[in-house]
């Protein structure tokens, strides 16, 4: 949400248009729905397209909605942006696969065919048989605990 300093002025650009709220009840009203906006480029953006299309003033509902728009549209946006983007599904990019125990890629680990994987056998040729030998010990752990 926005704050109030920032709404004040998006109404303030409404100026120009046609039936303005009264000043108390309605216009607070105005300043929350506009204050509903993630951040203040969303609200500018929402009531630049107001003006650029409608003659009068929003209504509270009308700028909550085309907030709300826009809102989802950023936040898509940005998830977007924070997804890790891997070239390699299988391996994630770290250089090896399976590991796991159970499902598609149970069994030990083994280094990827993709260039992590090519990478990391030639800066680590030993990265795969460490990692087993942790990934057993790991399972003698758990089988111990099982029976106990």
């Amino acid at each position: 949400m926005i704050g109030m300093q920032c709404a004040i002025e998006e109404v303030d650009r409404m100026g120009g248009l046609n039936y303005a709220p009264p000043e108390g009840r309605a216009t607070k009203e105005l300043l929350q729905a506009i204050m509903t906006a993630d951040t203040p480029q969303i609200a500018s953006a929402a009531i630049s397209l107001w003006i650029e299309s409608q003659p009068k003033f929003p209504t509270p509902s009308e700028i909550r909605r085309i907030i709300s728009e826009k809102n989802s549209e950023h936040r898509e946006r940005v998830n977007a942006e924070q997804r890790p983007q891997h070239n390699c599904s299988e391996c994630q990019d770290g250089g090896m696969r399976g590991g796991k125990l159970q499902g598609r890629a149970a069994g030990p680990w083994e280094f990827c065919s993709c260039r992590a994987g090519e990478r990391l056998r030639a800066k680590d040729p030993q990265a795969v048989e460490e990692s087993n030998v942790i990934r057993e010990k790991l399972l003698g752990m758990a089988q111990t605990k099982a029976v106990a």
